[in-house]
């Protein structure tokens, strides 16, 4: 009897460590996680390419957990309207794809929903990114053009 609980307290011990063992992750993955890492919080924009000023409080936020579909998404409040969209990044050419940007429907005076279509267009081209003083700035390039830019600062 005594064999046979130590025999089995092995195996199970075998077992287990098998089941611990670190899982093996390939370099895109471990890029894609330190690009989703870098962009990960919220952040204020401040200007778009051109740095002309504006009134509004807009937000960006990334969220660095997939959703429950597996799909990385970010989220944030425009010059009227709440959004919303599936995102992908990758470290190793700082690329950043924006999918399915969706939003709520309310309307605002026409300058403010001029510059959410602006902003909206912007980040649905979204290109590239690039991460500026010490990870306080963010770049945002549209179709890769400085012009085409909007220009955050990290909030959180």
């Amino acid at each position: 009897m005594k064999k046979v609980f130590l025999s089995l307290g092995v195996m199970l011990a075998v077992l287990m460590g098998i089941a611990c063992q670190p899982e093996k992750v390939d370099a895109l993955k471990s890029e894609r996680t330190s690009a989703t890492a870098e962009l990960t919080g919220t952040w204020k924009f401040k200007h778009f390419g051109d740095k002309a000023e504006y009134p509004y409080e807009v937000t960006l936020e990334f969220k660095g957990v997939p959703d429950e579909n597996g799909k990385l998404m970010l989220s944030g409040r425009s010059s009227v309207n709440y959004y919303f969209a599936a995102y992908q990044a990758d470290a190793s050419n700082n690329t950043l794809a924006v999918a399915d940007l969706g939003s709520t429907r309310m309307g605002g005076s026409p300058e403010a929903m001029q510059f959410e279509q602006r902003y909206f267009e912007l980040l649905k081209n979204a290109a590239t990114y690039q991460i500026k003083d010490s990870g306080e700035t963010l770049v945002i390039l549209s179709n890769g053009l400085s012009n085409q830019s909007l220009h955050f600062q990290r909030s959180k």
